[in-house]
């Protein structure tokens, strides 16, 4: 799918006059430009990849589509929901979702599967059919959940106003989330029970966020699990139509949107951001300079390193671990996805109910190694799937590995890594399609294509420096960095993008709504509510 591919760089451009230049076109990057531009700014957006739209884009092969990295939104269904007013006025209402079943994720731990269902009543109902003994529990559980994402509009908004005033109200706006984003979400169940399955069932979504239970912040896990608990809904069209969607918006107003521009450095004179300079020499300048291409990426690679050293910024990202990777298995069949008895839900699987474990196996597998693997059903939950590719079906299914197994190929081309690189992709294809068989054994026999994707893929196509599309890991340590927002130590470079916020498209568009808060100097979400 091409229709948000927007205008390949050339050196032209570098002549042009612009408000400010974004780093990356992902959904951070996009929302932001977008707000700028409906400010009236002349905004340059540059893209490394050949496609925009980060991890909104999508890829084709022998007559099949995949997505890339939205798999589900949650909370959009409601026009008058928060989440649906920031897409609606960052896209123009440029895009239509359509919701998928009540039923829209299945944990599978071990030998048992669990539904999870949309509205808080009727995901109460079914945890305390699951765990009847456990209902007061559930209950507490649940409230806990909302009064931790209440909190966290002051913890956010304190990063959308200027630093030398978020000095002044941190410690009060914050205290109620720190408590829970400073401790893991294990610690916080333990409290709560000691049922070690209920725990499982409770984080079985886990990779939303990245860390298993004893690893991940409590907030994080709160944050997704609220996010999710009126069901989830799908792009129609594809996660391609968002971009599609927001191109002409920043275009409209004398910006620009272009791929194959891979920015190499960020030029500062003074203590001042003044522009970039691109891969192949050329130099843009434009009076501010907004990155959503990571915190490793920013201050570690596209600042010099005597900047990022002086401004203290160099050691940010060495503080927090990159979040997990996957090793990716896109798979096609000849078939109507409902012929063969496909169900929209994601599948969560899980080896045991010991999550932490599972992950800590991953570390060194063997042969006897059980995956813990997302599974998700593309062609299921598009409306307009049937019209764009009748009678096919497709799946994509996600496998978390550690990057140091694929990384000693990081910085080998592709076509050179050679027979011991292929004969691991070739073991990962063995274990994902016996697991694949597993979980989903109606589909057995049925493949008419597939393909491998390591976390290099990742690299190369999102920019990432470990795998790590979802950038920084969720642990409570994320959580504790004040420098994890928009405006930076440098005048006039602002950060947007998942780092600053949380991971998926929520969090990337809720940066996108905060750093355009702080360049404009103006409380964005407000007016973005008020219309």
């Amino acid at each position: 799918m091409t229709i948000a591919a927007g205008t390949k760089y050339k050196s032209v451009h570098a002549a042009a006059d612009f408000d400010a230049i974004v780093i990356g076109s992902g959904m951070g990057s996009l929302s932001t430009a977008s707000l700028l531009a409906q400010a009236g700014k002349r905004v340059l957006v540059l893209e490394q990849h050949y496609t925009i739209g980060g991890c909104t884009h999508s890829f084709s092969r022998k007559g099949y589509e995949w997505d890339v990295g939205l798999h589900y939104v949650g909370d959009v269904q409601s026009k008058s929901s928060i989440l649906r007013q920031i897409f609606d006025r960052v896209t123009n209402s440029g895009v239509d979702w359509a919701a998928l079943p009540s039923v829209y994720n299945r944990f599978v731990i071990a030998d048992k599967t669990y539904d999870i269902p949309a509205g808080r009543q009727a995901y109460a109902e079914k945890m305390k059919e699951y765990f009847p003994a456990e209902a007061d529990v559930i209950d507490r559980y649940i409230d806990l959940v909302f009064t931790v994402n209440k909190s966290g509009a002051s913890f956010f908004g304190e990063r959308a106003v200027a630093r030398e005033i978020g000095d002044t109200i941190y410690e009060e706006w914050t205290k109620e989330y720190r408590q829970y984003s400073d401790r893991t979400t294990y610690e916080v169940l333990s409290e709560m029970t000691s049922n070690q399955e209920l725990i499982a069932v409770l984080t079985g979504n886990f990779g939303d966020y990245g860390l298993p239970p004893k690893q991940s912040s409590f907030a994080a896990h709160a944050q997704v699990v609220k996010h999710y608990m009126k069901g989830a809904s799908f792009p129609v069209g594809g996660p391609p139509v968002i971009a599609a969607s927001i191109i002409p918006i920043i275009e409209g107003a004398g910006g620009k949107v272009l791929y194959a521009a891979r920015v190499e450095e960020i030029l500062v004179e003074q203590g001042n951001a003044v522009g970039v300079q691109l891969s192949n020499g050329d130099k843009i300048l434009a009076a501010l300079v907004i990155s959503g291409a990571g915190v490793h990426n920013t201050f570690n690679r596209m600042l010099p390193e005597a900047v990022g050293t002086k401004y203290e910024l160099s050691n940010i990202p060495n503080i927090l671990k990159p979040a997990y990777t996957v090793v990716g298995l896109n798979a096609g069949i000849k078939a109507s996805g409902a012929d063969i008895g496909l169900n929209p839900a994601n599948i969560w699987a899980h080896p045991s109910n010991d999550f932490d474990e599972n992950v800590r196996t991953l570390l060194a597998p063997d042969d006897d190694t059980k995956l813990t693997s997302f599974i998700t059903f593309p062609s299921m939950r598009d409306p307009s799937w049937e019209e764009r590719y009748p009678n096919r079906a497709t799946i994509s299914m996600y496998c978390q590995v550690p990057f140091g197994i694929f990384e000693p190929w990081a910085d080998i081309p592709s076509k050179d890594r050679g027979a011991d690189y292929q004969a691991l992709k070739d073991k990962y294809e063995k274990m994902m399609l016996a697991e694949l068989y597993r979980v989903v054994p109606e589909v057995e026999g049925k493949l008419d294509y597939y393909e491998i994707a390591s976390p290099l893929s990742i690299n190369n196509f999102l920019g990432r420096e470990a795998g790590n599309f979802m950038g920084m890991s969720h642990s409570p340590e994320r959580y504790k960095q004040r420098s994890l927002r928009p405006d930076t130590a440098i005048k006039n470079l602002y950060l947007t993008g998942q780092d600053i916020t949380a991971d998926g498209m929520s969090g990337a568009i809720s940066a996108g709504v905060l750093c355009a808060s702080a360049v404009l100097k103006k409380d964005m979400m407000q007016e973005i509510l008020q219309r």
